[in-house]
């Protein structure tokens, strides 16, 4: 590799890490709109984890930060999460891992028989 093009890659760097620190920064700071969005979409996912459905699919309308936002819920929640489409279209989808559907599953069961 020639000196020119390490320079490039140094400079690459840089901007990639300064990029991830200013991002990592902006998320940091949570606004009070950002607790409130929390709080919504953390009932929504609650909801959800009752639910016998194993996929959620939020609306292509929600702004990035608003994914953002879901991708963390879930996370914390320990459940699958993926953002699907392109630009207007994106949308994001969580899911219940296998395990958990298995046991939604075997708690539904026990409360049938116990009726």
């Amino acid at each position: 590799m020639s000196k020119a093009d390490r320079k490039k890659v140094k400079k690459q760097k840089d901007i990639t890490e300064d990029g991830v620190e200013k991002v990592k920064e902006e998320f940091k700071a949570k606004t009070d709109e950002d607790i409130n969005l929390e709080i919504h979409y953390e009932g929504i996912v609650a909801d959800f984890l009752k639910s016998s459905m194993n996929e959620l699919e939020f609306s292509a309308g929600l702004s990035s930060r608003d994914r953002l936002i879901i991708h963390s819920v879930a996370q914390r929640k320990g459940l699958l999460h993926e953002s699907k489409g392109e630009g207007e279209e994106r949308r994001i989808v969580i899911s219940k891992k296998v395990e958990e559907r298995e046991v939604v599953e075997e708690e539904k069961e026990e409360l049938k028989e116990g009726d």
